[in-house]
């Protein structure tokens, strides 16, 4: 099937896969044509049967999630950390009429997750004295630790 198509630079024929690709979405015949004349018919005078579109808007194309991200490193190593993931709404990525990933209530974009919940050790009598006032971890925090009733005498 072929598809008329009347546009800024006059008429175009169009296959069905052409139109479909396009993003056109409503086709209204326009007219029957019968080539009856042998002439017509050598001369290839197009198709028989032609369709105009009447409604060139073009139809939207809803938004998709990509795969999610790996999950970030934890943000501490011991105490109760964060992990992250992202994705985004490109997959495809929302055109013309479309709906964005949101507006589908598609899920969220962004995840977070309770990484290492494990108490940090409190050090022993036995750990040496630089290690037991200050712990610090990735996230370049400070952090008081406990000392040991050993160290408090």
């Amino acid at each position: 099937m072929e598809v008329l198509l009347n546009g800024m630079n006059g008429l175009n024929v169009l296959s069905l896969a052409e139109v479909v690709s396009k993003g056109v979405h409503e086709l209204v015949p326009i007219r029957n044509q019968r080539v009856t004349e042998k002439t017509c018919q050598e001369q290839d005078a197009g198709p028989a049967d032609q369709t105009s579109i009447c409604n060139p808007q073009l139809c939207g194309i809803d938004g998709g999630f990509t795969e999610w991200s790996e999950w970030s490193e934890c943000s501490v190593t011991c105490g109760g950390g964060v992990q992250r993931r992202s994705r985004t709404c490109t997959n495809p990525k929302p055109e013309g009429n479309g709906k964005t990933c949101q507006e589908q209530d598609a899920g969220p974009a962004d995840q977070t997750n309770i990484c290492n919940p494990k108490l940090c050790d409190v050090p022993s009598c036995e750990d040496p004295p630089l290690d037991i006032c200050i712990v610090i971890d990735k996230t370049k925090s400070l952090r008081a630790r406990t000392l040991p009733p050993c160290w408090n005498q």
